[in-house]
């Protein structure tokens, strides 16, 4: 018996991380009943020469224990922007998370009850991005060992920041969480904290890490957003909220989604220790993927099918980005594109029909860049490609997971 079934329509599983630098003050206090947050947040760090923390970190080559040989997808034997669709891995077992950075393509699998090659609960594990599974050796390059962190990787989400990838795991039985990440230089894995509640969305950066707790999802505001730095020191950034959901930052400040606790009371926020807690938009029916860039704050609501922003300041009214969209759940933004993840519309025990789309700049004209998705559980972008992730088909056991790839538009 699987302990944790997907969720595909609302499942937030955040892409990549931007490179702003964040940690909590020690001491800090907490945020609840929308008081004051005490946050200290870094300004913006370069990355180093190579765009990556851990460019020097030592790496193992092998073949891929996920993959089958040579790939039967016609759409798998290229590679370039100019390629099409590609199949970068395959025959995943439930993969429900995905972020990247300038040189890894790293991914969570919920895994396969009694199956050991996902650890049985689920695993951790990054490959090279230059490398796709397009050659009959299916060679990658992982972190040694591959399983990077396994045993109860269900319910989760992951970000990369720029010394470390992150998770979360979340045990349905027990209301219980913990979030763990592993250092990029090093390979080290640490907890970062645990407690009470189901983990949604996460964000990283150099210092730190933040998470959206939604807390029992009993239909009371016990949710909580919360943050801790690597070196220790677990804060409450906001407490008692109606559900949160996804949560970024800009290095300044910490953004989320509420689900709310009534249809249509749904919220998106922002806490700043000078400021407390104050909204960005209200009234909203679905709001869960975010994501922060260039001075706004940017989201999708599943229920309205939109995808919207507004000012990361709050002043401003909130401006539509996209609309008409089947089941908008995830989101990654970047100067280059707005790209999000439609779910599409559940058919059986699959959801069919899902997409990846973006528009470059506001209002403009959406452009479908993967189409025709099943159980599509989130998106990535880098420079030069968009990235989703495939949980699987029911009929297969859910262990046909799949992450695939597209080049951008210039």
């Amino acid at each position: 018996m699987r302990l944790a079934r997907l969720r595909p329509v609302l499942f937030t599983a955040l892409g990549a991380a931007g490179c702003t630098d964040f940690h909590l003050a020690a001491g800090v206090d907490g945020g609840a009943d929308g008081a004051p947050v005490h946050l200290a947040l870094d300004a913006p760090r370069e990355a180093d020469a190579n765009g990556r923390a851990d460019a020097s970190a030592p790496v193992d080559a092998r073949a891929d224990a996920h993959l089958d040989g040579a790939p039967t997808d016609a759409r798998s034997v290229c590679t370039g922007a100019g390629c099409g669709i590609e199949i970068m891995v395959k025959n995943l077992q439930q993969p429900v998370g995905l972020a990247v950075d300038a040189t890894y393509l790293y991914w969570i699998e919920q895994g396969v009850i009694g199956d050991g090659g996902a650890g049985d609960y689920g695993e951790l594990a990054r490959m090279r991005k230059d490398m796709p599974c397009n050659t009959a050796s299916c060679a990658f390059t992982v972190l040694d060992p591959l399983v990077l962190a396994g045993d109860g990787i269900y319910n989760s989400t992951l970000a990369v920041g720029p010394t470390a990838v992150c998770y979360s795991q979340t045990f349905n039985a027990m209301f219980a969480y913990s979030v763990n990440c592993v250092f990029l230089g090093t390979g080290n894995e640490a907890n970062l904290a645990q407690g009470t509640g189901y983990v949604q969305g996460i964000w990283v950066g150099p210092s730190g890490a933040v998470w959206a707790n939604n807390g029992s999802m009993t239909g009371i505001a016990d949710g909580l957003v919360e943050g801790a730095s690597f070196d220790g020191g677990m804060q409450t950034v906001a407490g008692k909220r109606p559900g949160p959901w996804g949560v970024t930052s800009d290095g300044a400040e910490v953004f989320w989604t509420e689900s709310g606790l009534d249809a249509g009371t749904g919220a998106v926020l922002g806490a700043r220790g000078d400021v407390g807690v104050q909204p960005l938009a209200t009234a909203q029916a679905a709001p869960s993927g975010i994501a922060a860039s260039g001075g706004y704050v940017y989201w999708v609501d599943a229920a309205a099918g939109t995808v919207l922003r507004a000012a990361s300041t709050g002043t401003g009214s909130v401006e539509t980005v996209a609309e008409n969209q089947p089941g908008p759940f995830a989101i990654a933004v970047d100067a280059n594109g707005i790209y999000w993840a439609n779910a599409g519309t559940p058919f059986q025990n699959d959801t069919t029909g899902g997409s990846i789309a973006h528009v470059i700049s506001p209002s403009g004209t959406v452009s479908i860049d993967l189409p025709n998705l099943t159980n599509v559980f989130g998106v990535a972008i880098d420079g030069a490609y968009v990235y989703a992730v495939l949980a699987g088909t029911y009929a297969a056991d859910y262990t046909d997971g799949e992450i695939e790839r597209v080049g951008r538009a210039p």
